[in-house]
């Protein structure tokens, strides 16, 4: 799903619409949701070593199913989009070239929302970037001053 924002100095990013299913759960779900839990105490009580935190940080990944990313121009244009978690980052590299027009690939990066630096390793996963559920991934264009002009009507 494409959208595709242009907000003014003082305006907030409107809510996003989310899927039907997003928060929608079954029995399994909510068994494993409560064994989840039940876990959660009982590791509280005991110390944990790196790599244990680690695994649980991988586990706790698992529970969603999309995620929704926005991409932010220099200028307050935002293209948002939804995409599986286990979508590998290329996937949104390639979003944003399909929605941009007269743009040569190499002259955008896309940085994490975290570090601020570019994401360079797009076989990785959206969950392994912790780009999940939601995050705004800043379009960094040093050649472009009206980035407005790229979008593809």
């Amino acid at each position: 799903m494409l959208k595709v924002y242009k907000l003014e100095a003082s305006q907030a990013i409107p809510n996003p619409r989310l899927p039907r299913d997003f928060f929608d759960l079954d029995s399994v779900e909510i068994r494993k949701e409560q064994q989840q839990r039940e876990a959660d105490v009982e590791k509280l009580s005991t110390l944990r070593t790196r790599e244990m935190r680690e695994r649980e940080q991988v586990m706790r990944n698992y529970q969603y199913k999309y995620t929704l990313l926005r991409i932010r121009f220099p200028n307050r244009l935002l293209l948002q989009g939804t995409f599986g978690c286990s979508e590998p980052f290329e996937a949104v590299r390639d979003f944003v070239k399909e929605h941009l027009t007269n743009l040569e690939p190499l002259l955008f990066v896309l940085k994490d929302p975290v570090s601020g630096k570019a994401i360079v390793d797009e076989t990785k996963t959206l969950n392994e970037l912790n780009l999940i559920p939601a995050a705004i991934s800043y379009l960094d264009q040093r050649f472009v001053e009206n980035a407005e002009q790229f979008l593809a009507t």
